[in-house]
């Protein structure tokens, strides 16, 4: 999963890979159509942050 952020106004969207199916699949979607997958959200942004403390230190 990534995400991106787009200007004044923009939603926040998400990088979803589809279990079971090929990087051809690979699909940006805004995060209000993520419902039902907020826990992989919330492991995603968990691991963004680890990573970047990790890095600092």
């Amino acid at each position: 999963m990534r995400y991106r952020g787009r200007g004044r106004g923009r939603r926040t969207q998400y990088l979803v890979r589809w279990s079971g199916l090929g990087n051809e699949h690979l699909e940006w979607l805004d995060e209000d159509n993520l419902v039902g997958a907020e826990e992989k959200v919330l492991e995603y942004l968990q691991d963004v942050l680890r990573h970047a403390q990790d890095s600092i230190n």
